[in-house]
């Protein structure tokens, strides 16, 4: 269980493309290889064994802004946008026309 926290949280970090969550999950990963519980335990928490990820719901993505996949951060945007994008080009491949456009909007 350990193991896997560690293993999710090095490639989440690798991906992740903001300097200051990659930074904060290389530190507790380093702080937990060095035999700390409490950094051990926030990895746990961040990187689920399940690999759970944050929920899209009716009002889109909500969670808390931190590292990893239950929380609300940039690499979590990119996976979700690129995810819609795959879909969107799969479902509409041919059906309407050779230009697809989709419309993004936040708040």
């Amino acid at each position: 269980m350990a193991t896997d926290a560690l293993l999710h949280a090095k490639e989440w970090s690798q991906n992740d493309p903001n300097p200051v969550t990659a930074g904060h999950v290389k530190s507790l990963i380093s702080a937990a290889e060095n035999g700390s519980s409490t950094s051990l335990q926030e990895l746990q928490c961040l990187f689920p064994p399940n690999n759970k990820r944050i929920g899209f719901g009716t009002a889109g993505l909500r969670s808390s802004m931190s590292p990893g996949p239950l929380g609300m951060n940039d690499l979590v945007v990119i996976q979700t946008a690129q995810g819609l994008a795959n879909y969107l080009i799969r479902s509409s491949k041919d059906k309407y026309s050779t230009h697809s456009t989709a419309v993004v909007g936040y708040d």
